[in-house]
């Protein structure tokens, strides 16, 4: 393993080569974010407030999709310092950082979860623990696929508690960070797990959300 490799300053959303290391986008990224909501908000059941930094398109939509296949850490890096910003300006506060699983086949075909990737430096920046409080234990559909009402159908029952944590979320606020959100019904049906294993608030954080046109 290659050690003291430095990773050049990229664009957050296309990943191109920035000027300095103080820079989060390239001219093109600045002047397409000029206009945009400081967050965007997914209504759902179960959690509390589902915020996003960015809409889902592109080129931070390749750049999601490319991480899905390996592992980007300077990528990572930006997307948790972006969503490290949203968390700020929103004042939220919690008591654990954690990411929707997914199955342990899944994470061993790809060698990760970029999902998990991302949540780890996160917790680095804020200082709140990561832990891995969920466990993804049943296969289902591809989301993209289905209707939202199928969405919902899809993903009940598919996540359980970790036996670690039981008895050990009552009172306490859980932050959950996903890559995207588009119905919320993934988010929802872990912030459903988590309100049953005692959590008093589920708050979600995810790099984009789906934007229908």
């Amino acid at each position: 393993m290659l050690k003291g490799l430095v990773y050049p300053p990229v664009c957050t959303l296309c990943g191109k080569i920035v000027g300095g290391e103080n820079e989060k986008y390239c001219q093109a990224c600045q002047k397409r974010l000029e206009n945009r909501p400081k967050c965007y908000r997914t209504d759902g059941e179960f959690f509390d407030l589902c915020l996003s930094v960015f809409a889902f398109e592109e080129p931070l939509a390749e750049t999601l999709r490319n991480m899905k296949r390996r592992k980007h850490p300077a990528r990572a890096n930006l997307l948790a310092k972006a969503l490290e910003a949203l968390v700020a300006e929103q004042g939220l506060t919690f008591d654990y950082i954690t990411c929707v699983p997914v199955r342990w086949r899944q994470k061993l075909t790809r060698g990760l979860n970029h999902s998990e990737e991302i949540a780890v430096r996160l917790a680095k920046y804020t200082r709140i623990p990561y832990c891995r409080i969920l466990q993804k234990h049943l296969r289902n559909k591809r989301q993209s696929s289905l209707s939202q009402k199928e969405r919902k159908a899809n993903v009940y029952g598919v996540y359980r508690l970790n036996r670690r944590w039981e008895g050990q979320l009552a009172g306490k606020t859980v932050l959950v960070v996903d890559d995207i959100v588009t119905t919320g019904s993934t988010l929802g049906e872990v912030a459903r797990i988590l309100k049953m294993s005692g959590a008093n608030r589920v708050l979600c954080v995810t790099v984009a959300k789906s934007i229908s046109k």
